[in-house]
């Protein structure tokens, strides 16, 4: 995708199937370098963002050093999403939201709520989302379904189905922590650890409580948005093609 148009900002997922971002980023950067010396010509690096659960101190200085531009945690907070734009994207590119001072205080119109579910911390996660009711409900309503796409996969794996394993929890610690889920992210992550340590028995000892907590969590996400006067408030879903 990125030899076909010029991106102004892409932003790299670190740990992906098949092939990481770390991976990914370097065959760009190796890319970049024949592209210039083909044009003879120097054409700036496109700034690759890192997006990665696995925030601790110094991934800024490891990601930049494997070619990466900048670095982004999550759960992904919006105003440090903010800065990372305001970083990399040209002046000349950027356009004015007028309303943005006003955002907060209009995300719900007088006798909305958001939907009160079990084991989410709602107020926290709109917050550092930044969004407003209508697109939290659409949120909830992806992660209900991204829950539901991944419960069959959450079986007591094999030595060698761990990788895909380690995938699946790690995908499902960031998803949960970005929308409040935080007790189940945190038993994501201490899947994740064990499954990366080739730990078997304390996935056999947790796994059972981990895919009843998220089944439990899919189902209180389907019961609030089928409550009357949530339903009513999730956009349509339309098929776009989106670039990632």
């Amino acid at each position: 995708m990125v030899k076909q148009r010029d991106y102004d900002i892409v932003f790299m997922d670190h740990m992906m199937p098949e092939m990481d971002g770390i991976e990914a980023t370097a065959i760009i950067r190796a890319w970049e370098k024949k592209r210039n010396e083909k044009e003879g010509r120097e054409r700036g690096p496109i700034p690759i963002v890192a997006l990665t659960a696995n925030a601790v101190s110094g991934m800024r200085e490891l990601f930049v050093e494997k070619g990466f531009s900048d670095f982004l945690a999550k759960p992904m907070d919006v105003s440090k999403l903010d800065e990372i734009l305001e970083r990399w994207i040209p002046e000349s590119k950027r356009e004015r939201n007028k309303d943005a001072g006003n955002a907060a205080a209009s995300r719900l119109s007088p006798g909305e709520s958001f939907p009160d579910i079990p084991g989410i911390e709602t107020a926290k996660s709109t917050a550092r989302l930044g969004v407003k009711r209508a697109g939290y409900l659409k949120l909830l309503s992806m992660l209900r379904m991204d829950i539901e796409s991944r419960l069959p996969a959450l079986a007591m794996p094999k030595p060698e189905t761990l990788p895909t394993f380690v995938n699946h929890v790690h995908a499902l610690k960031g998803t949960c922590a970005s929308m409040g889920a935080l007790e189940i992210s945190e038993k994501a992550a201490e899947l994740e650890v064990a499954g990366k340590a080739e730990d078997l028995t304390f996935i056999g000892e947790n796994l059972g409580f981990f895919v009843e907590r998220l089944a439990e969590l899919a189902k209180d996400i389907g019961a609030a948005l089928n409550t009357p006067g949530v339903r009513e408030g999730i956009p349509e879903r339309k098929n776009v093609k989106a670039r990632c």
